[in-house]
């Protein structure tokens, strides 16, 4: 995406460049801050990952859709992936209808 903006005599060009999420994947796979080798299999410490596998279906960084659970005070945040941005939510009604929710 090139976009260009003019000030005086000059014109400034901001270039963004957007990369699929296999490249990305690609790239990230073997060097992630958040791998952990042990015993033969290798896992992930990102925290929106549920499952703590290192695959591209599980990784926040890279995947459009996410879901990450964290304990609060009171009940649980649920932290979820919409438009690029990350939006949390507190639920904090019940058992019951905080599993439901989730």
């Amino acid at each position: 995406v090139v976009s260009t903006q003019s000030t005086g005599y000059f014109k400034q060009i901001n270039l963004r460049l957007v990369m699929s999420a296999d490249l990305q994947w690609s790239i990230i796979r073997n060097n992630s801050a958040f791998i952990v080798r042990s015993l033969g299999t290798t896992l992930s410490r990102d925290p929106n990952n549920l499952t703590a596998k290192n695959s591209f279906k599980a990784t926040s960084v890279v995947n459009k859709r996410i879901v990450g659970i964290k304990a609060a005070e009171k009940g649980v945040i649920m932290t979820t992936k919409s438009k690029g941005k990350l939006i949390e939510t507190r639920m904090s009604r019940g058992s019951r209808r905080t599993n439901n929710a989730i």
